[in-house]
């Protein structure tokens, strides 16, 4: 009996991917295939920051609908204002450093703003082409810098055939006709650029022999199908939480927000693993507005919403990763009213880093991520590198006395403030007690942070010991 609960506890210990050790329960071939690749970069990068730019930028309204009037009827008249890629790559990618993300997902076309393709493409079927190559200056000035690219595309016709069109050639009514550009595309951009590109988005219609491709040509490319529910393929590694199917609490939490069923006529809830959060601040274009407009939105209101919205996002649920929709202008720069929330998180980011990257959520964990006493809410996070780490944030205090957070069983050897690294007092019965009532890092960043270290078990100690002898 002692060995199958010691077994037991190991395995709520142990991140997801080593659930395929001998003595654990036998995964499916795809499951561990796609666990193998998100390993090697994507799920320990956890933050990243989602990029739509093109013939749409600085059109108001842009947002919402599919038919907005383009801010760049022409080409040419894109082209004359957006005159410097290297520069505009040079601004987005030093926002990107700026906040701390750890990957930048940027359109290659989009089709809201009518498929126009951000560089010289010799593919067929697209009418909006770029004659200068924003793409392969991002492309390079990310490599430059170290962050990772993912492209996204749409392989779908939806909005090429509207009243101010059409924006694709006829054959391209045929949705077969599409994801045969899309794949000639895909070799293209590899073509030129090989592993500089790191995966590739696709929204709305897929097909599995375009994930295929991408595997088969980029070992480490990532794929990832927006608001994909099922991971049926084995060639899409990651889903997306686009849309809430309910209203988050604390508003701050969207995983709070996904109660039921995403999708009408769905079965299946939301997944614990092999997701992507990807929250909209103030729409996914730049819609040309004036600062004073986005005075309302909470990243602007308050700036260390976003840390609140992250951290719940990567500590509610196991496996997902967290990616901020916004849009640049058309210099590649972000609104200057976004500038207090990108240094927040910076600051944020800079003492608090060890408990978001590479790292997994707290569901199933030693600790309980939710609702806590008093009021409190907040996450948790595990260390991927060793699961006897674990991390409290506390994004909403609790309203008097200490904090209390459910420990499902497992001793706790130390709790230490991650900012000041002092240690901490706690009580260790059943519910982890934290003798704190200092939270000012949560109006100043955004969250608290405790660093909890677990007791090593007597076998796990054991065989320390064994390995240790010559």
């Amino acid at each position: 009996m002692n060995h199958i609960l010691t077994i037991l506890t190991l395995l709520l210990l142990v991140p997801v991917a080593a659930l395929h050790a001998a003595d654990g329960p036998v995964l499916r071939k795809e499951y561990q295939e796609r666990q193998r690749r998100v390993d090697q970069w994507y799920a320990p990068a956890r933050f990243g920051l989602f990029y739509t730019w093109g013939m749409l930028t600085g059109s108001k309204g842009s947002s919402r609908g599919s038919e907005n009037p383009l801010r760049y009827d022409t080409v040419a008249a894109f082209e004359a204002a957006a005159q410097d890629p290297d520069a505009i790559a040079a601004n987005m990618v030093s926002t990107v450093k700026k906040i701390g993300a750890r990957y930048l997902i940027f359109t290659v076309f989009h089709s809201c703003g009518r498929y126009f393709v951000t560089y010289p493409s010799d593919v067929s079927g697209y009418r909006c082409k770029a004659t200068k190559d924003y793409f392969g200056a991002l492309v390079n000035r990310c490599h430059q810098e170290g962050v990772p690219l993912i492209l996204y595309m749409g392989a779908d016709n939806y909005h090429a055939f509207i009243k101010d069109g059409p924006f694709m050639t006829e054959e391209m009514r045929d949705q077969k006709n599409v994801f045969a550009a899309v794949k000639q595309m895909i070799n293209e951009l590899i073509d030129r650029h090989g592993e500089k590109i790191s995966g590739f988005w696709f929204d709305g219609q897929y097909q599995d022999d375009l994930g295929e491709l991408i595997h088969a040509r980029l070992p480490k490319g990532i794929v990832i199908h927006n608001n994909e529910v099922t991971l049926s393929s084995s060639h899409v590694d990651f889903g997306s939480t686009e849309f809430l199917c309910g209203r988050p609490d604390p508003e701050y939490s969207r995983p709070s927000g996904l109660l039921k069923p995403p999708l009408q006529g769905s079965a299946i809830l939301p997944k614990r693993d092999f997701n992507e959060d990807i929250p909209q601040a103030g729409g996914w274009w730049y819609q040309g507005l004036d600062e004073k407009s986005y005075g309302s939105l909470p990243y602007v209101k308050d700036p260390t919403y976003l840390v609140k919205q992250m951290v719940s996002s990567l500590g509610q649920r196991r496996q997902w990763n967290f990616a901020l929709g916004i849009g640049p202008m058309i210099d590649g720069k972000l609104p200057s009213c976004f500038d207090p929330m990108i240094a927040n998180m910076g600051w944020f980011l800079a003492w608090a880093g060890e408990s978001i990257y590479d790292t997994m959520g707290g569901e199933g964990s030693a600790l309980n991520p939710g609702w806590w006493n008093n009021g409190a809410y907040g996450s948790i996070t595990v260390s991927r590198k060793d699961p006897h780490i674990l991390y409290i944030h506390v994004t909403t205090p609790p309203s008097k006395g200490w904090l209390q957070v459910q420990n499902n069983g497992y001793q706790v050897a130390s709790v230490v403030d991650l900012r000041s690294g002092k240690p901490v007092d706690f009580g260790d019965s059943g519910l982890l007690t934290v003798r704190n009532e200092d939270w000012k890092d949560v109006t100043g960043f955004g969250a608290k942070v405790f660093k909890v270290t677990l007791v090593a078990s007597n076998n796990e100690n054991r065989a320390k010991g064994r390995s240790r002898k010559p």
